[in-house]
């Protein structure tokens, strides 16, 4: 029900890899430069709890940063909580995982920036992924396109949800997995939002198209 301009969406092609040590420095400042940029609530979309611990660390040693302002599930606190300072609250930045992909719903100036540094695969050391992908594999020869890819877009898409809900509200999703746009099952995850999707050379880039859609 949502128009194509309530939104700007994209990611940056240059990106570390999601497996390399620079990957969560990256997104680390990457969300700095946002928050510090633009001072507007930031909910990041994280796929492992090791991940959100570093990025949380990382972001409360940042000179520019009020540590107050950086909340992270389940070492902030609560779920329900945590939602209701980020709502309240200005300047903030909320980090999330599992739960914080679909079910909440932060409207309006509570929640005008969603990033998502990494797609949101199955973990493929899970008991049942590893038997949902072994009867994939028997049955279709493979798991990956059949199982994983489409698992992985419906969480894609829950979490692009997150941005936009109401008529009345404007934001920007920034996708930091280069594989999106680098991979060519990225235009699965793309094809899925049904909405512009940009690619950005790199953060400086992404930095002033959000800027100009903002203003």
């Amino acid at each position: 029900p949502f128009h194509r301009s309530q939104a700007i969406m994209g990611a940056i092609r240059t990106a570390p890899d999601p497996d390399t040590p620079e990957y969560l420095p990256y997104v680390a400042q990457t969300i700095r430069d946002l928050h510090v940029t633009f001072g507007k609530n930031i909910l990041v979309l994280l796929t492992a709890n090791a991940a959100l611990s570093a990025i949380y660390q990382m972001l409360r040693t940042m000179p520019d940063i009020d540590r107050q302002n950086v909340l992270a599930q389940n070492i902030s606190g609560g779920r329900h909580a945590l939602l209701e300072q980020f709502k309240e609250q200005s300047r903030m930045i909320l980090l999330g995982t599992d739960s914080f992909w679909e079910g909440i719903d932060v409207p309006g100036n509570a929640c005008e920036i969603v990033v998502i540094p990494r797609l949101p695969f199955p973990v493929p050391s899970h008991p049942l992924v590893q038997a949902i992908a072994e009867k994939m594999t028997a049955e279709h020869g493979e798991s990956f396109m059949s199982y994983a890819i489409p698992e992985a877009v419906i969480r894609f898409r829950q979490g692009c949800g997150r941005l936009i809900r109401t008529s009345r509200d404007r934001g920007a999703l920034v996708v930091l997995d280069n594989r999106i746009v680098n991979k060519s099952y990225g235009k699965q995850f793309i094809r899925s939002l049904d909405t512009d999707f940009q690619t950005f050379d790199d953060r400086a880039a992404m930095i002033a198209a959000v800027t100009s859609f903002f203003s």
